[in-house]
């Protein structure tokens, strides 16, 4: 239940607020609320103002919190699809992490990506794949022009849904339109980077 002046002890976690911008405009709802109170001396509607500032505060960085840990969960699930996770095989994907960091060419990646996928070994092309995509990622220019390892990327791209729609998201790209989500992930990881 919530006042005017604020949420009562039965109200969920200050984190449930859909977004800052939903808590910034309850908090100036709730500000104008005491401020227009008849009720209140200059000394109380003072103390109940600031009391109402610190909680903002609070609830706002409990929206924080809650916010980055979404986005590196949307950013784990986006990676496990696109690339897999080692909990099948652990000395399998140690090996086919040390084959694919050992090709220094987008040929020899592009060759060997061939060779795995013909001879069925996903464990490979995902590592394949993985090696390409952190070599499209450091490219400053990967989002306005492709690079040669783009060229590896999409052909490990081409033969997996999955892993396609999920590197749509993580991929930089020259669209302004792309999604705000994927706009923050870009910024975290480079303020964690």
């Amino acid at each position: 239940m919530t006042d005017a002046t604020g949420p009562t002890a039965t109200d969920p976690a200050p984190a449930s607020f859909a977004s800052a911008d939903a808590l910034g405009s309850e908090h100036r709802q709730r500000r104008a609320a005491i401020e227009n109170d008849p009720s209140l001396t200059p000394i109380g509607r003072g103390q109940r103002l600031g009391a109402l500032d610190v909680e903002h505060a609070q609830r706002l960085e409990a929206v924080k919190v809650a916010d980055r840990q979404a986005l590196a969960e949307a950013n784990a699930a986006r990676w496990v699809a696109a690339f897999g996770t080692i909990d099948q095989d652990h000395a399998q994907r140690a090996t086919a992490d040390a084959r694919a960091m050992q090709l220094a060419s987008p040929e020899e990646a592009g060759a060997a990506l061939d060779r795995a996928q013909l001879l069925g070994d996903e464990t490979l092309a995902r590592a394949i794949g993985e090696h390409a995509y952190n070599a499209v990622r450091s490219s400053p220019l990967a989002a306005i022009r492709p690079c040669p390892w783009g060229r590896v990327l999409d052909a490990y791209r081409s033969t997996r849904p999955a892993a396609d729609a999920a590197l749509a998201e993580m991929l930089p790209t020259a669209n302004p339109r792309r999604s705000a989500l994927n706009r923050r992930l870009n910024l975290e990881m480079r303020a964690t980077g």
